[in-house]
Protein backbone atom coordinates (compact mmCIF):
# COMPACT_ATOMS: atom_id res chain seq x y z
CA UNK A 1 0.00 0.00 0.00
CA UNK A 2 1.45 3.34 -1.09
CA UNK A 3 1.88 5.43 2.52
CA UNK A 4 -0.52 8.54 2.22
CA UNK A 5 1.82 11.91 1.96
CA UNK A 6 -1.16 14.50 2.93
CA UNK A 7 -4.32 15.25 2.71
CA UNK A 8 -7.07 18.43 1.91
CA UNK A 9 -10.47 18.88 2.89
CA UNK A 10 -12.46 20.22 -0.23
CA UNK A 11 -15.99 20.97 -1.53
CA UNK A 12 -17.37 21.01 -4.68
CA UNK A 13 -21.09 21.63 -5.77
CA UNK A 14 -22.77 21.38 -8.99
CA UNK A 15 -26.32 22.78 -9.82
CA UNK A 16 -28.38 20.67 -7.23
CA UNK A 17 -25.39 18.73 -4.74
CA UNK A 18 -22.77 19.97 -2.24
CA UNK A 19 -20.12 17.24 -2.28
CA UNK A 20 -17.64 17.22 1.00
CA UNK A 21 -14.68 15.25 -0.07
CA UNK A 22 -10.91 14.97 1.06
CA UNK A 23 -7.80 14.46 -1.42
CA UNK A 24 -5.52 12.31 -0.12
CA UNK A 25 -2.15 12.11 -1.68
CA UNK A 26 0.13 9.32 -2.34
CA UNK A 27 3.67 9.28 -4.09
CA UNK A 28 1.62 7.69 -7.21
CA UNK A 29 -2.12 8.67 -6.44
CA UNK A 30 -4.73 11.11 -5.52
CA UNK A 31 -7.64 9.52 -4.07
CA UNK A 32 -11.18 11.14 -3.82
CA UNK A 33 -12.73 10.17 -0.70
CA UNK A 34 -16.65 11.21 -0.09
CA UNK A 35 -16.32 10.49 3.92
CA UNK A 36 -18.97 11.44 6.81
CA UNK A 37 -16.73 9.55 9.48
CA UNK A 38 -14.52 6.70 9.54
CA UNK A 39 -14.87 4.81 13.58
CA UNK A 40 -12.97 2.23 14.78
CA UNK A 41 -14.07 0.44 17.83
CA UNK A 42 -12.42 -2.40 19.83
CA UNK A 43 -14.44 -5.49 19.63
CA UNK A 44 -12.50 -8.63 21.71
CA UNK A 45 -9.04 -8.96 20.80
CA UNK A 46 -10.05 -7.15 17.42
CA UNK A 47 -11.49 -4.26 16.05
CA UNK A 48 -14.88 -3.39 13.51
CA UNK A 49 -14.09 -0.15 11.31
CA UNK A 50 -16.72 1.09 10.12
CA UNK A 51 -16.94 3.83 7.08
CA UNK A 52 -20.02 6.23 6.99
CA UNK A 53 -20.20 8.28 3.51
CA UNK A 54 -22.82 10.66 1.99
CA UNK A 55 -24.64 8.03 1.00
CA UNK A 56 -23.74 4.38 2.54
CA UNK A 57 -22.72 2.67 5.97
CA UNK A 58 -20.27 0.15 5.43
CA UNK A 59 -18.79 -2.03 8.65
CA UNK A 60 -16.15 -4.96 8.47
CA UNK A 61 -13.91 -7.03 10.92
CA UNK A 62 -10.02 -6.27 11.09
CA UNK A 63 -8.80 -10.27 10.73
CA UNK A 64 -4.78 -8.42 10.44
CA UNK A 65 -2.25 -6.74 8.83
CA UNK A 66 0.09 -8.03 6.37
CA UNK A 67 3.25 -6.74 8.17
CA UNK A 68 1.73 -7.47 11.85
CA UNK A 69 1.95 -10.72 13.89
CA UNK A 70 -1.10 -10.68 16.00
CA UNK A 71 -1.71 -7.04 15.63
CA UNK A 72 -3.05 -4.88 18.40
CA UNK A 73 -5.99 -2.38 18.63
CA UNK A 74 -3.18 0.19 18.25
CA UNK A 75 -1.83 -1.36 15.29
CA UNK A 76 -5.52 -1.08 13.36
CA UNK A 77 -5.39 2.60 15.23
CA UNK A 78 -2.07 3.55 13.79
CA UNK A 79 -3.09 2.51 10.12
CA UNK A 80 -6.31 4.46 9.95
CA UNK A 81 -4.81 7.41 11.94
CA UNK A 82 -2.47 8.32 8.57
CA UNK A 83 -5.03 8.35 6.34
CA UNK A 84 -8.35 9.65 8.11
CA UNK A 85 -6.60 11.92 11.15
CA UNK A 86 -9.29 14.58 11.35
CA UNK A 87 -12.19 12.09 10.41
CA UNK A 88 -11.20 9.00 12.87
CA UNK A 89 -13.53 8.40 15.81
CA UNK A 90 -11.96 5.64 18.25
CA UNK A 91 -13.96 3.91 20.65
CA UNK A 92 -12.45 1.99 22.77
Amino acid sequence: MSKALGFISVHRYDLVSHFFESLYFTEDKVIVLRIAKVELKKFGLGAIIKILTNKKKYSWDARGLPDVKKPKFDDYEEVLWRVFSEKLLVKR
